[in-house]
């Protein structure tokens, strides 16, 4: 049920040629995911690399007992869990369904095996998946560059920080 045409617009596979994306093929299997589902929940095993192919999902992190925070949203073409490709920890984050859909996903131990069987294809993969951390790396750093200079505000300026209570409340 996996299409090689939806794996030529993700950009983990942006470097892999029609022939190595053929290739990939019979290595993921499809699941399909319904809205508020959780996919995966932080703290749980990190094993599994997953591609949306139709539908939305939030990547969020618990910040308190009862909320959490939303650091992205993925829909149609992107790709999550690929940490778990790398490491064995725990996943650093609830992915959550925002609308029904459906992914492809490829588990940790089938990557490896990839990397002994085509190192040249595993290594284009592992270019694209270094990209993917940087530019989300610098995104990150904005985000807490924004919320360094929104947390100085509110302690520094009495009228900014009433006016941002009161707009979240």
């Amino acid at each position: 049920m996996v299409d090689v045409n939806a794996l030529k617009n993700i950009e983990l596979f942006q470097y892999l040629d029609l022939d190595d994306l053929k290739d990939l093929v019979p290595l993921f299997d499809y699941e399909t995911f319904q809205v508020n589902d959780v996919i995966f929940k932080e703290g749980d095993v990190g094993d599994t690399l997953c591609i949306i192919i139709e539908g939305d999902v939030s990547v969020g992190r618990k910040i308190g007992e009862d909320e959490d925070l939303v650091l992205a949203k993925f829909g149609k073409n992107s790709f999550f869990g690929e940490i778990s490709l790398i490491d064995e920890k725990p996943r650093s984050a609830t992915i959550k369904a925002l609308s029904d859909g459906s992914y492809y996903w490829m588990k940790r131990d089938v990557f490896l095996r990839l990397l002994n069987s085509d190192p040249e294809m595993a290594s284009k993969m592992l270019l694209s998946l270094a990209t993917v951390f940087c530019n989300r790396l610098r995104k990150t750093g904005e985000q807490l560059r924004t919320y360094s200079l929104i947390n100085k505000a509110m302690v520094e300026n009495e009228h900014f920080r009433k006016l941002y209570i009161a707009s979240h409340t």
